[in-house]
């Protein structure tokens, strides 16, 4: 078990800003909660999965729902009461008659990674050392419990005006997806979710392990690195065993929310070593496939990295023409690199 001071805090929204590849949540928004965790002398604990019993139960929590567009704010996650969260988890330990003993993130982005952290706070629970993913995603189905074949359901869906639906099951990932996404819609925007609940021992072999340790470590390295007046992009680069891509400024964006999801295209032209090239991203929610001078340079299920000269992360939400860049490629966790994986994501 570990508890988190407030430099790892800072360090873990950095760094699953940057897994998050675009996407994930507001990161400004998950520092905030995490800070009043702290301030309200809550403990902020991380816990090997192995260290839980084995038939302890673990379930996910998250806000679904769409990045707003550039230049559009979305309050709709904050206006959720904490006493909403619990609420919900109380809802599935009711349901499925068992006690919860640990919440695991959805995926890394530096929001939904701090609210599973936030959620487990509020009820003195630890977040597992890993998620469903290994980076951020655009789709329910797009997890490694579905990869194994661990359902999703039951789930609880709940709103910021407090509505509370338990879905007992569902024919498909694509048709929880469109129930989950129908329900913000209506309730919003955004709606928060328990599911997959699981023993511990099977989170750990379904999960990715050991990535919010990994997300802390990366933050402190920028951090370090920043104060040394070090190369970011380098250190991050290496760190990640990636690729310094492309570096270059906001041209253009068309992002538009559709069906529940921020949908589009990014342009960036190049500086540096890279003027006079372009490198087209397409968007939904995340960065998920991209083009060096129209030629495909990365494509899912690896990692389109993207961070400002500070070392930050950013976000589609945060995107301004002229704003500087840096691209890095990152390869996926392996378990994407499967047949599996491959035809999935």
């Amino acid at each position: 078990m570990r508890i988190l001071s407030k430099d790892e805090i800072e360090d873990l929204v950095v760094g699953t800003s940057i897994l998050g590849v675009g996407g994930g949540g507001d990161p400004d928004y998950g520092l905030k909660l995490l800070l009043s965790d702290l301030n309200a002398d809550r403990d902020l604990k991380i816990v090997d999965v192995r260290e839980l019993p084995k038939d302890s139960i673990v379930v996910c929590t998250y806000f679904c729902g769409a990045l707003p567009a550039p230049g559009e704010s979305n309050v709709d996650e904050e206006e959720f009461r904490d006493e909403d969260l619990k609420s919900a988890v109380r809802a599935m330990e009711e349901y499925i008659g068992k006690p919860i003993t640990g919440v695991i993130a959805t995926e890394l982005g530096g929001g939904n990674t701090p609210v599973a952290l936030h959620v487990a706070s509020l009820l003195n629970l630890p977040l597992v050392d890993g998620d469903q993913v290994g980076r951020a995603v655009p789709e329910l189905v797009h997890t490694t419990y579905y990869l194994h074949d661990i359902p999703a359901y039951p789930s609880v869906l709940a709103s910021r005006d407090g509505d509370l639906v338990i879905v007992k099951r569902f024919r498909s990932m694509e048709r929880y997806e469109e129930i989950a996404r129908t329900f913000a819609v209506t309730c919003g925007g955004s709606a928060f979710v328990v599911d997959s609940p699981l023993e511990a021992e099977k989170v750990s072999e379904v999960a990715v392990i050991g990535t919010i340790s990994k997300c802390i470590e990366l933050g402190s390295i920028i951090r370090r690195t920043r104060a040394k007046g070090g190369d970011l992009v380098r250190a991050i680069t290496e760190y990640l065993d990636g690729y310094h891509l492309f570096t270059g400024k906001v041209k253009k964006y068309d992002l538009k929310v559709e069906g529940g999801f921020l949908v589009g295209e990014v342009v960036y032209e190049g500086v540096d070593k890279w003027e006079g090239q372009t490198f087209r991203v397409w968007v939904k929610n995340e960065n998920i496939m991209a083009w060096l001078n129209d030629r495909v340079a990365v494509m899912p299920p690896d990692l389109i990295c993207i961070v400002n000269d500070e070392g930050l992360g950013v976000t589609n939400s945060q995107l301004k023409i002229g704003l500087k860049v840096n691209i890095i490629g990152v390869k996926a966790p392996c378990i994407w690199r499967t047949d599996k994986g491959l035809e999935l994501l």
